[in-house]
């Protein structure tokens, strides 16, 4: 079936109206959030080794969508045995999420030292208003990082992709956590999937 040629101009310009008032509505949520917590999580940043740049699996950092993520957490509903992994956590909005509900421990694992280093400001920062206090930000590569075996929840939004993130998703499944039921949730290169799953390990 052919559509009129002015029906899909007509689709796109729509569509990307749409998008640009998601955007904004997302860019003013991040500021409030932001604000509430005395840190800078918002905007984009790009890396040099980045998949636009080089071609290599990293991306670039985006903040991810506070409220979608603390609903999120909140359905799993955690308790004082849980530990929350977030895997390229850049400047750890979703740590200081998961560090408002009473997760046992709250870490993330960002390769590059910037955004690390934002991400351990941001917490020092939060730290008074967040319920969880044992919150942390490591600088290193996830491919190298030993995969906590008390790990529950694991969330990735848009860090790697290729290589790199089949290798993170095997280690979650690492035989020295088997027995346990690990949540993992992601959002997909350029944020047109998102899902999450339960997985017996």
């Amino acid at each position: 079936m052919q559509y009129p040629r002015w029906s899909i101009k007509t689709y796109w310009a729509l569509r990307e109206v749409a998008f640009s008032g998601v955007r904004v509505v997302e860019n003013i949520e991040q500021r409030v959030f932001d604000r509430m917590l005395g840190v800078s999580t918002h905007g984009i940043v790009y890396t040099d080794d980045s998949l636009t740049a080089t071609g290599s699996d990293n991306l670039y950092y985006d903040n991810s969508g506070w409220l979608p993520v603390r609903r999120a957490l909140k359905d799993l509903d955690p308790g004082p045995t849980d530990v929350f992994v977030d895997l390229g956590s850049g400047k750890g909005q979703a740590l200081l999420i998961a560090g408002q509900l009473p997760f046992r421990r709250v870490v993330g694992v960002e390769i590059y030292d910037e955004l690390s280093e934002c991400a351990k400001r941001n917490i020092e920062r939060a730290r008074p208003r967040l319920r969880t206090q044992d919150v942390d930000s490591v600088t290193a590569n996830v491919l190298d990082w030993p995969f906590p075996d008390d790990a529950s929840v694991v969330f990735m939004f848009n860090p790697f992709v290729g290589d790199t993130f089949h290798s993170v998703r095997a280690a979650s499944s690492n035989p020295m956590i088997a027995g346990r039921e690990i949540f993992i949730s992601c959002t997909s290169f350029r944020g047109n999937t998102t899902g999450s799953c339960r997985l017996a390990v």
